[in-house]
């Protein structure tokens, strides 16, 4: 929801609660995942490992959830006195992420391990690097994903990736818009969940 509609569903009083986005407009109540630190720790995570070319594999670049991922995980890749070898776009859709991960391991310089900003970018990183590239993950390339979808803790993808609470951030939505519809004056509430990351076979063991 772009600031100027949310501050029109304010000015006409619908009880209204943003899920797993955000918005620059303070009159809303908002719920979501801490992107930012999930992103922090992917970024952090890929650096111990020993990898020295690992890339950024976005969503849409204007929405909440890529800023505050890449962000984080910029940051992250800071605090280990590193940079981001490479950032695509994949657009939250499979194929563009596949493009993506195409035109990055057809540089001269490939990643040792990627970052995607959601579940799905990684499993069609993973889908490319694997049978287009017959290069091995997490041998060869570790990668982690964002959100952990179902697909994830399949045996043949064991994704590492970063845990969104969905059921606390449902909840915790449903409670804040039923509070708005009781209590027309009651002040938004802007609430930030903990992301947990989840450590599976997509990543190196560390040394």
């Amino acid at each position: 929801m772009a600031q100027t509609q949310a501050g029109l569903v304010d000015d006409f009083g619908i009880p209204v609660v943003i899920i797993n986005r955000t918005v620059d407009y303070a009159g809303i109540s908002q719920v979501g995942s801490d992107n930012i630190q999930g992103g922090y720790w992917a970024g952090r995570y890929l650096s111990s490992l020993g990898h020295q070319h690992i890339a950024f594999i976005g969503g849409l670049p204007d929405s909440s959830t890529h800023q505050q991922r890449e962000a984080g995980f910029l940051e992250g890749l800071r605090s280990m006195n590193q940079d981001c070898l490479a950032t695509e776009i994949g657009n939250y859709r499979y194929e563009d992420a596949c493009q993506a991960t195409r035109r990055l391991f057809s540089s001269p310089t490939r990643p040792d391990a990627i970052f995607a900003a959601n579940d799905l970018l990684a499993l069609a990183a993973m889908e490319i690097l694997r049978h287009e590239f017959t290069l091995k993950v997490p041998s060869d390339v570790s990668i982690i994903g964002f959100d952990d979808v179902p697909m994830a803790a399949w045996p043949s993808n064991s994704l590492s990736t970063v845990r969104q609470p969905v059921d606390m951030m449902i909840q915790k939505a449903t409670e804040l818009l039923m509070k708005q519809m009781i209590q027309e004056d009651m002040q938004p509430e802007h609430l930030i969940l903990p992301a947990t990351p989840m450590l599976r076979g997509s990543t190196r063991l560390p040394s």
